[in-house]
């Protein structure tokens, strides 16, 4: 009970052209055991391997992944970039935000012009006397010691 298999005309060119470099090999006397075993080798390779559109499909697809200048990993690495710019719009946004509410505040109130000035500046009245005390902020000390 052996099923019948169709050839198709590529298949059957395929076998004529191993069929005489084999036939040409064995009468010089040079056939080698390798190119019997390639020869066997090629015929249990799939039928789905060998169908051309396979093999333009399989070229394209390891082309667009790896070859491309767009390749997945290019994308990927860019996709974690925007995803970081992103974040940071998001972050400098928020900063601005607050930095305009200060200044609005700054612009309405002098009482908090006044405590900002003491207290970034180290700002005194007249006939004031300013105690600086160490928390920890030593580089802030150090800039106004010298």
């Amino acid at each position: 009970m052996s099923e019948a298999r169709s050839v198709t005309g590529s298949e059957k060119e395929t076998a004529k052209f191993v069929d005489k470099w084999i036939n040409a090999l064995c009468q010089t006397g040079s056939a080698s055991l390798y190119l019997i075993l390639i020869m066997n080798l090629l015929q249990h390779i799939p039928r789905w391997v060998k169908n051309k559109y396979t093999i333009v499909t399989l070229v394209f697809l390891l082309f667009m992944l790896f070859l491309d200048s767009r390749n997945v990993f290019n994308q990927y690495h860019r996709y974690r970039e925007m995803k970081n710019l992103e974040k940071s719009h998001h972050d400098l946004t928020l900063m601005n935000r607050k930095l305009e509410r200060d200044n609005r505040e700054l612009q309405s109130n002098h009482a908090e012009i006044e405590k900002v000035a003491r207290e970034k500046y180290y700002m005194k009245r007249k006939n004031e006397t300013l105690f600086l005390f160490s928390d920890g902020k030593s580089a802030e000390n150090d800039r106004l010691k010298q």
